[in-house]
């Protein structure tokens, strides 16, 4: 079966072989009739050669969404904008004063979730630790609905519920920061999605409890990783 969804985690905490990384994140997406990219890393200069070293032109993004203001959602927006200010740039109301600085031509401000495509969503923004804060929702003809999540500070299961709402279902994947979550949460999302993949801020902690108590949901991801949806 042709892939409906590829995911590759531009970076993450993790270090993958021959890739740059820190503590940031970033994951592009690639559906039939676009790509995405999914926050920006914390430096332009990792961002950069972790896209040229995994062939992803930063100039053919049509749509950019940023989960939140945090510097290591936002710092590589500096390159994104050296390559491709026409690119559709999404944004919490809180994170629109900071973006305008780089000259985006076309910044868009979610405010009460919207449908961006006829297959990309973003929930309502929440607030939680200051902020606003709201995931992506790549939901494709073939039914296989993926939640990408920044750091999750309202709570990863809310965040999900949310994009529950939009598509009156569980979802195929959530994959993101996870923000140090607890079992409780973990087990809450759990009941909303096929399978689940913790990264960045996400903690040693959360990913352990996933491999132990959900085995057959954890999907494990770092920079350089490459998920094609559906899984085989």
């Amino acid at each position: 079966m042709k892939p409906s969804i590829v995911l590759t985690v531009v970076n993450d905490n993790d270090p993958g072989q021959g890739l740059l990384n820190e503590w940031g994140l970033s994951i592009h997406a690639r559906l039939p009739n676009t790509e995405v990219i999914f926050d920006f890393d914390t430096n332009p200069k990792v961002l950069q050669f972790n896209m040229e070293k995994l062939g992803i032109d930063a100039g053919n993004f049509k749509v950019g969404v940023l989960s939140h203001r945090h510097l290591d959602h936002s710092g590589g927006l500096d390159y994104i904008a050296t390559v491709n200010r026409d690119i559709e740039l999404y944004v919490t109301e809180d994170s629109l004063y900071h973006v305008k600085t780089y000259g985006f031509k076309k910044v868009r401000v979610n405010r009460e979730g919207l449908q961006i495509s006829g297959n990309l969503y973003l929930t309502h923004p929440l607030y939680d630790y200051g902020l606003l804060e709201h995931a992506l929702l790549l939901y494709p003809e073939t039914n296989y609905p993926v939640l990408l999540v920044g750091c999750s500070h309202p709570g990863v299961d809310k965040l999900a519920q949310a994009a529950s709402e939009i598509i009156g279902g569980n979802l195929y994947l959530v994959i993101g920061g996870f923000h140090g979550p607890s079992k409780r949460t973990l087990d809450n999302l759990a009941r909303l999605t096929e399978f689940i993949s913790p990264i960045h801020c996400s903690g040693e902690q959360a990913k352990s409890y996933v491999k132990r108590a959900y085995p057959d949901k954890y999907i494990p991801a770092k920079t350089g990783s490459i998920l094609e949806i559906p899984f085989n």
